[in-house]
This record gives structure tokens, sequence and C-alpha cells, in this order.
């Protein structure tokens, strides 16, 4: 704010990852995701909030993910952080529509980074291209178009959505 003025758009990409079935999931870790996948987006907005001009057509974007969609095993409490995040968007759409702040969310498909890459195989990567209706699974400058594409004037009507890029994961099931 010091060096740039106002702020109009905040990007909400933040996650901590720990896949275990529920009852083999530590409280700390718990804790943890809820604190940097929840907490922190939920904070980041409180901050920069003040900061948005109503002069200004401002733009929240949450990552959530399109496992709010399907259950994928191991994975209790991170699909349950991001259905929350589903929840703030929308609400936050509603409460920050009078001040010229549209709220959405992106929820990507598998995406091979390294995060991902230390959890799925090869054999698990090619199992997903090929269940997926365009077979070819998103990547990073996918989401990050989808982004650009939510920040930008051409959705200045969009708020309160949670876009869906998974190349058709979704509505498969897969």
């Amino acid at each position: 704010v010091q060096h740039h003025g106002d702020i109009q758009i905040l990007v909400n990409n933040a996650i901590y990852f720990f896949y275990a079935p529920l009852v083999d999931t530590p409280e700390q870790e718990v804790d943890r995701m809820i604190d940097v996948g929840y907490k922190g987006a939920l904070w980041t907005s409180q901050a920069v909030i003040p900061h948005m001009s109503a002069n200004h057509d401002n733009s929240i974007i949450y990552l959530s993910s399109v496992a709010v969609s399907y259950a994928i095993k191991n994975s209790a409490v991170y699909t349950s952080i991001k259905g929350a995040v589903d929840a703030l968007t929308r609400q936050q759409a509603v409460e920050l529509a009078p001040q010229h702040i549209r709220v959405n969310a992106i929820a990507p498909g598998p995406i091979p980074t390294p995060g991902t890459q230390t959890i799925i195989d090869e054999k698990g990567w090619a199992l997903r291209n090929a269940r997926s209706p365009l077979g070819q699974l998103p990547q990073a400058s996918d989401i990050a178009d989808a982004a650009v594409y939510l920040a930008s004037q051409e959705a200045r009507r969009v708020t309160g959505i949670t876009l869906r890029v998974d190349a058709g994961m979704a509505i498969t099931g897969t």
C-alpha cells in the first residue's frame, strides 16, 4: 500500500497438505491446515479489504479445489477447508458487493506441481489424464489465466462463483 497505493486484486492461494485417513490425522496437522488454508485466507482478506478503493473495480479470488465436488481418499480435512473457502467466497460476495469488491474462487483439478508430484506418481497422472473428458489435465498457467479473467473488466458482473478449472473431471466424478 505504501508503494503502490490502493490494492485492487487479491489472490488468496495458501494451503498446507497432510494426506492421511482422518483417524490417523493428528490434531496439530488439522490445526496447521486450518491455520494456513482457511484462517490464512480469511485474515489476508480482512487485512486487504480496507485498502480496496470504492473508486475501482476490486477483486478477491480464492483458490478452492475440485475436491469439494467429490470425495478423495485421505483428504477429509483438506476438502473440508476448501468447502469452507467456497462458503466464504459466497458470503463475502454478498457482504462486499456494496464496496465494489467482487469475490470469486477457482477450483483447480489436479495440477502437476512439485507438491502434487510427491503424492501422485506417473501412473496416477496418466490415469487422471485418461479420465479427463478433455484428455489433459489443467496446468498452473490455466489457473493463472482464470485468475486474470476473474480480476478483469470482462468479469465485472461475475461474483460469488467458484469456477472449476479441472478439464471436466468433476462432472464425470473422476
